[in-house]
C-alpha cells in the first residue's frame, strides 16, 4: 500500500514478488504469515 493506505497489488503464497511497476517512493508492505498474524514492513524503492 502507499502512504495514503491505497492497496496497489496483492501477492499470495510467495517469498518473492516483482515491484518494477512501482514508482520510486516509500510503501508499506502488509504480510500475513502462516499463523494468520499481520506484519507491516516499510519498503523504500529508489
Amino acid at each position: 500500500m502507499d502512504l495514503q493506505g491505497k492497496e496497489l497489488k496483492s501477492f499470495y503464497n510467495t517469498e518473492k514478488f516483482n515491484i518494477s511497476f512501482l514508482k520510486n517512493g516509500t510503501y508499506i508492505i502488509r504480510i500475513l504469515d502462516s499463523e494468520n498474524k499481520v506484519h507491516y514492513q516499510k519498503l523504500i524503492k529508489q
